[in-house]
């Protein structure tokens, strides 16, 4: 890598020939403009909930294990 600051660098750095333009000034937040009177103002549309499950008693006794799976030998896997 060059050294800008090297007189004897071979390549010196060149000075930036396209420095970055200055950026515009943002232009100030326009406040919301209201609608005429007798216009309902619009309504934004309603976000769908998830449906929830609803709650079921779990079942009586122990939960069911499934089986094991088997090779074709019928050994199980674990």
């Amino acid at each position: 890598m060059s050294d800008p600051n090297d007189p004897n660098d071979p390549n010196p750095a060149p000075d930036n020939p396209n420095p970055l333009p200055p950026s515009p000034p943002t232009p100030p937040e326009t406040p919301p403009i209201d609608p005429p009177p007798g216009i309902p103002p619009p309504t934004p549309d309603p976000i769908p909930s998830p449906q929830e499950e609803p709650f079921r008693d779990p079942p009586d006794g122990p939960p069911e294990i499934p089986p094991e799976p088997t090779f074709p030998s019928g050994e199980p896997t674990a």
